[in-house]
């Protein structure tokens, strides 16, 4: 079975090393097809639902990257693709789904009524006896974290020879591409070496109360970065998180750091990334100091890579600004 994603390059920022202290690696899934990390973990769940479940058609629902990821996915596996967004998601979110062949549907307030309308065509699909439907779920899914689990088998290769980096940084919304670099770190071997640091914004950190609070916590999303915008994060995610012998540290920046962390990492890489993702590059530009202490200081060959997670498809200049 061929990959549908890319094995995205892994590259020293000097910019970023200079500025927090600490050699600082780039993952950059940015660069995938589709603009994001996604089609990782929906090519593997999307393949799988053809091969093994002898599915006819897909249905997403997602805000955004989620979306696209499995439209792109159905476009290359020659299958019929619904995705259902809520009414928040921009017209270009919209166009660009609709771009790559798959019917855009709008249903619901907010991701959760959404993903509720998408089961229900899932149901009525089966229960019709047409086209054999599969619900791509856009985070909670064993197959899409395996996925997600390739990036950390990549960054493991292209890392110099006997390097291990201190800490992977990473955007957390529900917890898939998280659940993914933990297992990853697992297979790698890394689990008691390297540190995990999910990052989020306030008003979508729930993730970091669940931590604190040591069981599942629901929030209101009011975070400007919408990618994150899961109001509780996945209950098997969050077993893991808890139980799985990690070394996971996490840390929640304001949206106004998010996106201040978008502006100067398009000056000074030319790449341009959503808030969803500057959130896991914000801690270097604005928290170096804690940056620093959580890799033990910047000395004895340390490094930590970045997961640059994406979202530039549905973004600007002008809408950061």
């Amino acid at each position: 079975m061929e990959a549908i994603h890319l094995k995205t390059p892994l590259i020293l920022s000097r910019t970023l090393s200079n500025r927090v202290g600490v050699r600082t690696y780039l993952k950059l899934d940015n660069l995938q097809p589709t603009g994001s990390f996604k089609v990782r973990g929906m090519g593997v769940a999307t393949q799988r639902a053809k091969i093994d479940q002898d599915c006819t058609s897909l249905v997403s629902s997602s805000g955004g990257n989620a979306g696209l990821a499995t439209a792109y996915c159905g476009q290359q596996l020659g299958m019929r693709t619904t995705v259902v967004l809520p009414e928040t998601a921009t017209d270009l979110a919209k166009r660009k789904i609709a771009s790559l062949g798959a019917e855009v549907v709008v249903r619901g307030g907010h991701w959760a009524e959404s993903n509720a309308f998408a089961e229900t065509l899932v149901e009525e699909s089966r229960s019709s006896g047409g086209s054999k439907a599969v619900l791509i779920h856009p985070f909670d899914m064993p197959d899409l974290w395996e996925g997600h689990s390739t990036l950390v088998d990549e960054v493991r290769e292209q890392l110099p020879e006997g390097v291990t980096p201190s800490a992977i940084f990473a955007s957390v919304g529900g917890g898939g591409l998280l659940m993914g670099i933990l297992q990853g770190v697992k297979r790698a071997g890394w689990r008691e070496d390297v540190k995990v640091v999910p990052c989020e914004t306030f008003g979508a950190n729930a993730l970091a109360l669940s931590l604190e609070r040591n069981e599942r916590a629901e929030i209101a999303i009011t975070s400007l970065a919408k990618s994150l915008g899961a109001d509780k994060i996945g209950s098997e995610i969050l077993a893991e998180c808890l139980d799985g012998g990690y070394d996971i540290e996490p840390i929640v920046v304001t949206d106004e750091e998010a996106v201040g962390a978008c502006l100067k990492f398009a000056l000074d890489h030319g790449m341009l990334v959503e808030p969803a993702c500057g959130a896991s590059m914000a801690p270097l530009y604005y928290h170096g100091d804690r940056v620093r202490k959580l890799c033990g200081g910047g000395g004895d060959g340390r490094c930590i890579v970045v997961e640059v997670c994406g979202g530039g498809a549905f973004n600007s200049i002008e809408m950061l600004q």
